[in-house]
């Protein structure tokens, strides 16, 4: 028994840290590129095709199953009246915020089809990395700490938005993706995270938060 605990011990920290690599191979390393310059800021999307790409591929290779991954219809109702309910109060922050001049200028052209693509391709996208992805690998850990992985998910999250160099952004990108990510944890659906992430998201769009 002593010999198993060890061997899963070691399978366990080994798994962690091929995580830790993934993770910063494909998130933390390209967005600091963009950060800093190395690559150019124009090319952001593009990057994070790659990335959603490299990602579909390893959770294919993971085995995770649409259960785990947060496509499910027993949380579906629940998570769409807590994300939902979570986005009606807090739009009108957005529109707060607005007035008050805290939010910059935005930094993309907001041309008819973008608002289309944010909602179908971008946001799916981003909730698929941040929360489907990351809480079905925490969870195939067996990693308890739920508070942990909400904070990762949520830091995460806000790193990816530390391109556009706007603080107030920053601010605002962790505290919602801390919030989705309770949510998400409460009830794991990925449709509810990414009905409330679309609306809001859009909103800050449309105010010039990004």
């Amino acid at each position: 028994m002593v010999f198993i605990d060890i061997l899963k011990r070691i399978y366990w920290k080994n798994n962690i840290l091929i995580f830790i690599f993934f993770l910063a191979g494909t998130l933390y390393i390209p967005v600091t590129l963009i950060w800093t310059g190395v690559i150019p800021f124009q090319y952001r999307f593009a990057v994070m095709f790659f990335i959603l790409t490299v990602i579909v591929s390893y959770v294919w290779l993971r085995k995770f199953s649409w259960s785990d991954l947060g496509f499910r219809q027993d949380t579906l109702k629940r998570s769409l009246m807590w994300n939902l309910g979570m986005s009606l109060l807090f739009l009108p922050l957005l529109y707060l915020l607005h007035n008050t001049g805290l939010i910059g200028k935005a930094t993309i052209r907001l041309w008819p089809l973008f608002f289309v693509f944010y909602i179908l391709i971008l946001t799916p996208a981003q909730e698929f990395f941040f929360r489907s992805f990351l809480f079905a690998e925490m969870r195939n850990f067996r990693y308890r700490r739920h508070w942990s992985i909400m904070v990762l998910s949520s830091l995460s999250f806000c790193f990816l938005h530390i391109i556009y160099q706007n603080p107030m952004m920053m601010l605002v990108t962790f505290f919602m993706g801390f919030i989705w990510s309770i949510i998400y944890y409460k009830y794991p659906n990925f449709w509810g995270v990414t009905l409330s992430h679309a609306m809001l998201g859009t909103a800050a769009f449309a105010l010039g938060l990004i």
